[in-house]
């Protein structure tokens, strides 16, 4: 900001007297600029003017040339280790034949920036001594990826939920290579250390490194890592033989045919001097390449890692991108990666440019690769230091960072809905992203591609050219036909998927068809290229086969298993012989069509929630479901190896060599026993480009059909699974659709078995699988109802392998059992139908079987069951039991079916089984065990992104202006007032705390301050808005003080112990989860951490301990507070209240008192009818006090005698009132309530709705003030009590962008109470609206809370070093988390809404404090009921019924017994272990428990039952309840 730039430097001057040197303020860059010139330049007259288009083009290369010298001389190498970079300057070459002229300029220009490059150099010794204090002081959770002026990277906030995420898929074998300088050494350390290794500790000892934290939680999970220093730089190892210098040499050093079989989980240690002597790793889940500057496209380029990533499967590859000025490290290993058909991502970035263009998620591929590069040095230019990012890639559909956002059409569902709420309950509701859209400039439905009938099947000699293309196929733009015209034009791309077009099965182009077509939009844009249109188009090409139905190839006992023989690498070893057939199978003269449509992968749960018109369709076609389906292994290779064998699998690698073809005697995959016994034609393919993997949806069949369609997935790509304008599952339909009716025909009739594997939702948001809904829905209704290809007689299989088995929702017990129950659903011909086995017809045993525990292995015996009989399913498929056969007994649990893991089993049951019995109405309620108390960690969030960046590189976060403010000295003159009224003849408008806006020729307060009046604002014509704040003491409050004070007197005469009320200071940060207090609230974080409970010992001799804190301040960090409502006002009547919210008109349906059919708190809990006062009354003790938005329900004292009529006239306004802040006042405190904004009339706050706000300070008076103003100046004036929903309440200062801060404005008037009353108790409640932007923009919703964070953390450090500090008890916490706008959608916003931010200063010294319990308490169960009685018990004097009958004269709310009965004090309680969310009154759809949570799965919103368009996302409570009825 303080850089010095020259703007001009005329090339010779004639005297030192002819130069003059003009110094301006800081410009609009905020650079100061020095304008070096003549002093008084002569004109030189007319001159030919250049046309203006010449001047520009010569402008600008001018421009780009100076700017390139400029910062090529502004690179300066700092340090051997990194590269930084000084602010820009011209220097000028010293010659011997310059002139004095150029001595003098020359001094002059180093005199000028001497003083500069040593305050530079300053700077940069403080940015380093800042970076060091960062990572040796703050947490590990708390260390961004970047940090100011340090071009060193590190494992921050994304690396952290990216490792957390990744790495809990735990699958045998699972290896994970990390490639850098220290991952060897990271490796040694662990392994030299004992197994109870603190992961924290040594991401600090290896200095936060990101390879170093990739091999510590790899490790920590239980992964093999293989850890390598590649490249070296001496090519020699030890023994003088070549090292290892490139993953290729890496990949080949592994013994030719060994493979990684063990299921264990090991280090492994491989450096390029060490060729490993184990098998080769064939399946890596994650790959890190972190290697030193300048080496980033050493590894990843295509001479140096060809071999090992098209052999190996590389599931996630995460590498380094490096930019300077002149560099531009990673671009190649891009190139690389995209060659080989990997998605490019952005997951983390050193920089964030303001048009928000690029950030996690943002795919970089051929197409904007070339605009990438210039905008990492723009930002270079603009915001210093060195550009970084890692990048992300993967050839599945992953995001870097799971965001449900990028999958949805945000434009489309703010036109719909303006509060970004999705209709799920709607077909159709959820508004994907639609190919066919014109999506950022990509693709639009303007360009077609066909094969030329009249040259289809014609012979052509064989070429893949330009020519060969364009005269068997026909392009069109526009509608036009443009075949001919390309002929003229090499740019565009072209693939089909045979030797030539007209033997091929599949087409695609991409071209430009606004420069084809020469349309005005290309005109326009001077012929700039502004889309890429892409068309593709299938067929199916029938190949020549025997007859077309011929008697079956019938196995001949011959061919019976031998007992006991190996089928190495493809089954289990021992296989036992099954019965042999002595004669043929009958089939039916027409044999049954097969159609197999997989969902790779997907839940039974997760497909009723986002394919519900294909769940329709099914329902309504009368398809049988199999509700306890079940997986026999954790991912692909075991199910569908099972599936499609009919055999257990061993391993992974044993995928490809699980069958051999063309043997009579080996195991069949289904598509070859189906060829070879009958003749099917066959098709297997999957819509997405999967080409690096061994698994079995990869593997090349021996199949009729499919293999060509495999390639155009990887023709081109965009989100969500577009191939072009088209949906890559709408390209798989079709060509099955055109497979099944080519061959259905009735002149060519051959029966077909089609296998489609759809792996949309193989990706962990859960959003894409939804996308899939009408494709399949469509195909599966154009099936049976066209009847194309003979559906009567059809298997149709609609099914999944298995549950999405990685992620956020894995790491839960419900994603966990989840990953185990994949769907099926089956529908039989009736020629089968029909059929009886055993007498019984096959129609009912599936009935029966319905509810049996099945597996993969049944489906393919009753595939082969239905096509051959049972003898041939049986020899075939000895695993499996028939579907159409009845199923032993032995299939009615889960333990019993053999084929099922028993880790499955365990899970189930533990789910089920977790029961004890409740203490009320002796009903049997789930909660969590003390053993599995935990909760799942937060979910990753695109925020994270941005907590990354340093402030200065991140969106600009703009002061306020204050240039034209008048000072207070000239308003309290009157010149101000003098000069306006001089100037404009208008006067100036003046309003202050207890008076409106008014005309004003003086200050309100000029002569004499008013009483009570706390602020003043005046705003002049011409000037902006002057506020001041004023709190002084008042006179009557302090009398009031003495009253109650005198009254405590009394009450120790009759033993009631003397007490000094604490001040209390309440800051309540709306909208902040404690994930969220890391990431953007870390300075304040930071400063409470120091404060934190720790044992000192206080005898070294007998290991004594003692609690203490710095300076005595304790800062207890409460990581497991829970909400007791979705919104402000639930959580706020708890903690300032201790009271129950509901939904109105909610409540015990059912609820009778003596004659209870449930639980009285559950109905509160979950209420699901009416309202039952007597149960509410006489059990939980509660009455409604209030209706509104919600329902309020408050303690009754256990001491009341009134009658209801009087005792809700208490709670509400009398004695009993719990309203913290009238409490207060009772106990002799001064009070203040403050919100940031005017809620005048607002529905959605607590105060003046359910409880009246009579506090002695109200500071929000000041917004409200600011919104009369506005209002006034739009001729919009409105009544004082009606002003809410007027504001911008995320501009940062009182007038826009002028004026002063709002943020300090709340802040500056607890300063002055704690200062004005500092002889009496104080309470303070603060409610800031920092974090609570709900806005569309991923970049602008934290930067109020970034700026929230220096002023928190200045504030709280300045009142913890006051004197009465050692007096005074500070809450800083949040009602919820993030709960609503389109944020709302993400699983991350909905996980962290429950998690809310709570941390209590208490002075060491605090009267009856326990700081034992208080450290204790940290982890354990809490909520706003428990903070609430921890205040009350604080402030409070528990006085004596004579006492208050003497009060009565005040105006005042005395205690009686009005606490909650199941809340703790935090101080002096110990909240037990084992509470749960129901001991705790949390509602259970927000319970931070996992296993009582009764909404856990990500949806598209969060569960509300305060807000009807948010209960959509609610479960179905008579169905979800946590209720189980063991009988």
């Amino acid at each position: 900001s303080n850089s010095i730039r020259v703007v001009s430097m005329p090339k010779a001057m004639k005297s030192d007297s002819a130069m003059d040197i003009h110094h301006r303020p800081q410009d609009s860059n905020g650079s100061n600029a020095i304008m070096i010139g003549n002093k008084s330049p002569k004109p030189r007259g007319k001159t030919k003017q250049l046309p203006s288009r010449m001047r520009i083009l010569l402008s600008c290369i001018f421009l780009f040339t100076s700017l390139n010298l400029v910062f090529l001389f502004r690179v300066e190498f700092t340090s051997s280790k990194e590269i930084g970079f000084s602010s820009p300057f011209v220097s000028q070459r010293e010659s011997n034949a310059e002139t004095k002229t150029h001595s003098s300029r020359k001094d002059l220009v180093k005199a000028v920036f001497k003083d500069r490059n040593a305050s530079q150099r300053d700077k940069q010794q403080e940015s380093s001594i800042r970076a060091a204090s960062i990572l040796s002081d703050y947490s590990p959770n708390r260390i961004p990826g970047f940090l100011p002026d340090s071009n060193s990277t590190y494992f921050g906030y994304v690396m952290r939920e990216f490792s957390q995420r990744i790495l809990s898929r735990k699958i045998a074998s699972s290896n994970v290579l990390v490639v850098s300088r220290d991952a060897p050494n990271v490796l040694s350390m662990i392994d030299s250390r004992d197994d109870n290794w603190d992961e924290d500790e040594l991401r600090r000892d290896i200095g936060y490194t990101v390879a170093g934290g990739f091999v510590l939680h790899a490790r920590k999970q239980g992964h093999r890592v293989h850890a390598l220093n590649l490249p070296h730089s001496d090519n020699r190892n030890r023994e003088g033989t070549e090292a290892i210098r490139t993953l290729d040499q890496w990949w080949e050093s592994f013994p030719v045919n060994a493979t990684d079989k063990r299921n264990d989980a090991s280090s492994t240690i491989s450096t390029a001097s060490h060729a490993p002597q184990m098998p080769r790793p064939n399946w890596i889940l994650l790959a890190v390449f972190d290697p030193g500057a300048g080496h980033e496209d050493a590894l990843l380029n295509s001479s140096s890692v060809e071999k090992f990533i098209t052999e190996a499967t590389v599931t996630y590859i995460v590498f380094k991108v490096q930019v300077t000025m002149t560099t531009s490290g990673g671009m190649e290993a891009i190139r690389t990666l995209l060659d080989h058909n990997y998605k490019v991502q952005i997951l983390s970035m050193s920089h964030f440019p303001e048009n928000n263009e690029y950030r996690s998620n943002t795919i970089i591929d051929k197409q904007n690769l070339h605009i990438f590069l210039p905008m990492a040095r723009k930002q270079i230019m603009i915001k210093g230091g060195l550009f970084q990012a890692f990048m992300f890639a993967t050839q599945g559909l992953d995001l870097a960072v799971p965001s449900r956002r990028d999958f949805i059409d945000m434009i489309e569902l703010q036109r719909q809905n303006q509060d970004h709420v999705i209709p799920v309950e709607k077909v159709d509701g959820v508004p994907y992203i639609n190919c066919a859209k014109f999506n950022h400039g990509r693709y639009r439905n303007i360009s077609t591609v066909e094969f030329r009938p009249d040259l289809k099947g014609t012979k052509l000699p064989k070429g893949r050219g330009k020519r060969s293309f364009l005269k068997n196929a026909k392009v069109s733009c526009f509608g036009k036909d443009m075949t001919q015209i390309l002929a003229n034009y090499d740019k565009f791309e072209f693939w089909f998927s045979g030797d030539s077009v007209a033997e091929s099965e599949a087409l695609c182009i991409a071209l430009n068809c606004d420069k084809i077509a020469q349309s005005p939009k290309y005109v326009k844009h001077r012929k700039r290229e502004v889309a890429r249109d892409v068309a593709c188009i299938t067929r199916i090409l029938r190949k020549k086969t025997v007859d077309a139905f011929h008697t079956p190839l019938i196995p001949q006992a011959s061919i019976a298993l031998n007992d006991n023989r190996k089928l190495t690498g493809r089954v289990n070893e021992d296989v036992k012989k099954p019965a042999t057939i002595n004669k043929s199978v009958n089939l039916a003269s027409s044999p049954p069509n097969l159609l197999v449509l997989m969902i790779d992968p997907i839940s039974r749960a997760r497909f009723d929630q986002s394919l519900p018109k294909t769940k329709q369709i099914l329902s309504r076609l009368q398809f049988y479901e199999f509700k306890n389906y079940t997986a026999v292994g954790d991912n692909s290779g075991p199910n569908q190896a099972a599936l499609y064998s009919g055999h257990p699998l061993l391993h992974r690698d044993g995928v490809a060599t699980h069958t051999s073809k063309n043997s009579s005697d080996s195991i069949k995959w289904l598509w070859d026993e189906l060829r070879d016994t009958s003749n099917y034609a066959t098709l297997k393919a999957e819509d997405g480009c999967i080409s690096n993997s061994n698994m079995v949806q990869s593997i090349q069949p021996n199949v009729s059909h499919g293999h060509e369609l495999q390639k155009i997935f990887c023709f081109d790509f965009y989100r969500p699974n577009c191939v072009g304008y088209k949906m890559a599952a709408e390209h798989l339909t079709s060509y099955a659709k055109e497979f099944i009716t080519q061959y259905s025909s009735s002149s060519e009739k051959q029966p077909w078995a089609a296998f489609l594997s759809f792996i949309d939702a193989h990706e962990d948001t859960g959003t894409l699988a939804g996308t899939l809904d009408n494709s399949l829905s469509d195909f599966i209704s154009d099936f049976f109802s066209d009847n194309y290809g003979d559906a009567n007689n059809a298997i149709v299989a609609v099914l999944s392998d298995h549950g999405l088995h990685y992620g956020s929702y894995f790491q839960t017990t419900q994603g966990l059992a989840e990953r185990a129950q994949p769907l099926l659903h089956l529908k039989l011909p009736y020629s089968v139908m029909r059929k009886k086995v055993h007498g019984v017809k096959i129609r009912s045993n599936l009935m029966k079987n319905r509810g049996k525990w099945t597996t993969p292995f049944d489906v393919h015996a009753t595939i082969l069951h239905a096509m051959f009989g049972a003898k041939f399913s049986q020899m075939r498929s000895p695993t499996g039991k028939s579907l159409l056969s009845p199923l032993p007994n032995g299939r009615d649990t889960c333990q019993t079916t053999k084929e099922i893991p028993d880790r499955f089993c365990e899970t189930f049951d533990y789910l089920v089984n977790a029961v004890v019995s409740d203490r009320e109405g002796g009903r049997n309620v789930k909660i969590a065990p003390s053993s599995l108390h935990a909760e799942m960690p937060s979910p990753p969030s695109i925020l994270s992104f941005f907590a990354d960046l340093p402030p200065n590189r991140q969106r600009k976060n703009e002061p306020c202006y204050i240039g034209n403010v008048p000072s207070a000295t000239d308003l309290y003159s009157g010149i101000t007032f003098a000069q306006v009224s001089l100037k404009t003849n208008t006067p100036c408008s003046c309003s202050t705390s207890h008076r409106t806006w008014y005309e004003c020729y003086h200050h309100p307060w000029s002569y004499e301050p008013k009483k009570k009046e706390h602020f003043c604002m005046i705003e002049c014509p011409g000037h902006g808005v002057y506020l001041e704040v004023n709190v002084t003491k008042d006179d009557e409050l302090v009398d009031r003080v003495k009253k109650i004070s005198s009254s405590r007197s009394l009450a120790e005469d009759k033993a009631v112990p003397k007490r000094n009320p604490p001040n209390i200071l309440f800051i309540e940060v709306d909208s902040v989860s404690i994930a969220y207090a890391d990431r953007h609230f870390p300075k304040t974080r930071e400063l409470l951490k120091q404060h934190r409970i720790h044992y000192k010992h206080e005898n070294a001799d007998n290991g004594e301990q003692k609690m203490e804190c710095l300076d005595g301040l304790c800062a207890a960090d409460f990581t497991h507070f829970g909400v007791t409502g979705p919104n402000s006002i639930t959580n706020q009547v708890s903690a300032l209240a201790g009271c129950i919210s509901s939904p109105p008109n909610k409540m015990c349906a059912g609820c009778i008192p003596n004659k209870m059919t449930k639980s009285c708190w559950e109905c509160v809990a979950s209420p699901p009818d009416d309202i039952c006062n007597g149960c509410v009354k006489d059990k939980l003790r509660l009455i409604k006090v209030r209706e509104n938005f919600s329902t309020t329900w408050c303690t009754i004292p256990d001491d009341d005698t009134d009658d209801e009529n009087s005792l809700l006239y208490n709670i509400t306004t009398g004695k009993h009132n719990p309203w913290l802040l009238n409490i207060a006042k009772a106990e002799g405190y001064v009070t203040l309530f403050v919100e940031e904004f005017c809620f005048n009339g607002s529905p959605y706050v607590t105060q003046n709705n359910y409880f009246p706000l009579d506090a002695d300070i109200e500071a929000h008076r000041v917004y409200c003030s600011l919104v009369q103003r506005k209002r006034e100046k739009k001729n919009e004036p409105a009544p004082d009590d009606y002003l809410w929903g007027n504001e911008d309440i995320h501009d940062a200062c009182i007038d826009g962008k002028k004026g002063q801060d709002k943020q300090k404005i709340p802040l500056d008037y607890i300063r002055q109470m704690w200062e004005a009353y500092n002889d009496v108790p104080k309470l303070a409640f603060l409610n800031a609206i920092a974090a609570h932007d709900y806005s569309i923009s991923w970049a602008s919703m934290t930067i109020s809370a970034r700026r929230y964070d220096d002023l928190m953390y200045n504030f709280l450090k300045e009142m913890m070093a006051r004197k009465d500090a050692d007096n005074t008890i500070i809450v800083i916490r949040s009602d919820h988390g993030l709960q609503d706008g389109p944020t709302i959608m993400e699983y991350s916003t909905q996980v962290e809404h429950g998690r809310p931010w709570t941390e209590i200063i208490v002075p060491q010294s605090l009267n009856g404090m326990h700081l034992e319990a208080l450290e204790g308490n940290q982890d354990r169960l809490a909520s706003g009921f428990d903070l609430y009685r921890t205040l009350r018990e604080a402030m409070t004097t528990m006085p004596s019924d004579e006492t208050i009958t003497e009060m009565t004269n005040i105006n005042s709310a005395i205690i009686t017994k009005s606490i909650p009965s199941w809340s703790y004090n935090l101080f002096t309680s110990n909240i037990p272990k084992s509470r749960t969310c129901y001991d705790a009154r949390i509602p259970l759809e927000l319970c931070r428990n996992e296993i009582e949570r009764r909404v856990i799965a990500p949806n598209y919103g969060g569960c509300n039952l305060f807000d009807e368009k948010m209960t959509r996302f609610c479960p179905n409570q008579s169905n979800s309840t946590k209720t189980i009825n063991k009988n």
